[in-house]
């Protein structure tokens, strides 16, 4: 007989770490040369998932995430799971044509994509609602 237990959530994980190992590495991305700590980690998804939420962003909505591997493309697929969004990361070093064909197919409520990236030909006659975002810093500034 095999017995299954449930895994511990998200938003319960990031709290474990963020109490036992708060200022420990937890990303690092070596082409931009940026890490996140696990207490930075927590802290920012908490941001993301109380945005999306404030946005009208409900569980099990999708959201699409148009970028390049970067560290920001995990720390907003960390607060989108937070709020109990579905993410929908999208290839975005695809023919630009796919791109708003795919998204026109996923049916997401909200875009969020790197400022470097063109959504209007991203999102060429789809109807969505498109936000952009920066680089990540931990400067509460920015």
């Amino acid at each position: 007989m095999i017995t299954l237990s449930p895994s511990p959530t998200l938003a319960i994980l990031f709290a474990k770490y963020k109490e036992r190992d708060a200022d420990k590495v937890a990303l690092v991305d070596v082409t931009q040369d940026i890490s996140i700590t696990f207490g930075q980690l927590h802290d920012w998804s908490n941001r993301i998932a109380n945005w999306l939420v404030a946005k009208g962003i409900q569980k099990g909505d999708r959201v699409a995430l148009l970028t390049e591997e970067r560290i920001e493309k995990l720390i907003l697929w960390m607060g989108i799971w937070r709020a109990g969004a579905v993410c929908c990361p999208t290839n975005v070093e695809m023919n630009i044509a796919y791109v708003a064909e795919i998204l026109g197919n996923l049916e997401c409520k909200l875009a969020l994509y790197d400022a470097d990236l063109d959504v209007n030909q991203m999102t060429d006659g789809v109807d969505i609602e498109s936000i952009k975002f920066t680089g990540w810093s931990n400067d509460h500034r920015r």
